[in-house]
Parts: C-alpha cells; structure tokens; sequence
C-alpha cells in the first residue's frame, strides 16, 4: 500500500511537472525575433527600425493597439517612389526551410479605398544573396478599429537570416506607392504560435490525468 501511494505520488508529480514544463516551453519557443516590434522604445527608427524614402512625419502615433505607441506611415506625396520601414538593419537568425509566423496589428486611417499595407519577408543567404520572390502580400484593414493579420512563411533552403518591411502599395502592383495614412503595431516574427485552445487542452489533460490519479488514491 505504501508503496502505491508513493508511486502515485510520483506520477501527480511528474503530470504537475510536464504541464509547467509545457507552458514554459511554448513561451520560450514563441519569442518574438523583431525587436521592438510594438514600437515602444522611442525613437522606433533609432531601436529595431530603418525608415526610409518619403515617409510624412510623425513617424509614431499615441493610438497604439497595445501599449503607448505604434508606427505611423503616412505618404501625401504621390509617386513618392521606394518608401517604407523594415529591420533590414536587424535581420533576424532564421534556419534553412523554416517556418516562420508573421504577424501585426493594422488599422487604416486614410487613403484610396485599393491603398493596401504591402508586407514584404526577405531571406538572405551567408553569401549575402537575398529572395522576396512571390513573399508580397497585401493587407486591407479596418478604419475603425485595428485589425490582427497572422500568416506563414517557409524561408529558402540557404537561408540563415531575414526581415520583414512594410510600404504602402496597389494589391497586383508591387511596384506602386500609394498615398495615405496607416497604423502599424505589435509586428511578430517567430515560430508558429500554438492555437491557445491546444495549449490550453494539454495542460487541463495532464492536469485531469493527476487529479483522477488523486480520487483514486482517496
């Protein structure tokens, strides 16, 4: 008896163990690789950020999704030519053939109705060569409120480090500029974040596990 009352004792505690080990896991594995990516360090293009071209200033605002402040990118200037920001100067370690999520936070505050926010993900190889071939993508926020837009990237089989830039752009025109106004907050690029659902079953899993365990020893 004393024996099984040790042994179940010991599986409580290794179940315990694995749930805390697993939340601690995914919180390591799901760091954010941009660095300030919700643009409260200020100046923002001074710490994570280049900024570049016909960018209007202020270049931040106080209307921030989280915290204080986001980027703002504003273009009143038409065919302002290559405008934009992105951490080309803090490119981020990537691994061959990994994939990668990106995300941000977006609201619109004006311009044309086609005006989009035009993601760019760029991997480069040790030799210095890089690829943004078919990595462009639009996205056409809300007005009223921001918008979170998450997807996937799998970087290039030479790759060892990369970045992401945003611009303002036609959708089906990647050479375009356009004109308006657009918030930007919150970028993430990493590993796949867990669905919380999923986190949140595996830990209630073992935990159930140890607490049949326990009914059964009383």
């Amino acid at each position: 008896m004393q024996r099984t009352r040790i042994s179940k004792r010991i599986v409580v505690t290794a179940l315990v163990a694995m749930a805390i080990i697993a939340l601690f896991n995914v919180s390591a594995l799901c760091q954010n690789r941009v660095t300030n990516g919700g643009f409260e360090s200020t100046p923002y293009w001074a710490n994570g950020w280049r900024i570049w071209g016909a960018l209007d200033w202020p270049f931040a605002s106080s209307d921030a999704c989280t915290g204080t402040q986001a980027a703002l990118l504003t273009i009143s200037t038409p065919n302002a030519g290559d405008t934009g920001m992105d951490i080309w100067n803090n490119m981020v370690p990537v691994s061959s053939e990994e994939t990668l999520q990106i995300s941000f936070a977006a609201k619109k505050l004006s311009g044309p109705d086609d005006a989009r926010v035009w993601v760019q993900w760029f991997d480069q190889n040790p030799d210095g060569l890089g690829s943004a071939v078919d990595l462009n993508y639009y996205f056409n926020p809300s007005t009223s409120s921001y918008q979170v837009f998450t997807w996937n990237v799998v970087t290039r089989p030479d790759a060892f480090r990369g970045y992401v830039g945003f611009r303002l752009g036609f959708e089906g025109n990647p050479l375009s500029i356009a004109t308006g106004s657009f918030l930007i907050d919150d970028v993430y690029l990493g590993s796949p974040v867990p669905e919380p659902g999923s986190v949140v079953s595996l830990i209630l899993g073992l935990a159930g596990m140890a607490g049949y365990i326990v009914r059964r020893k009383s």
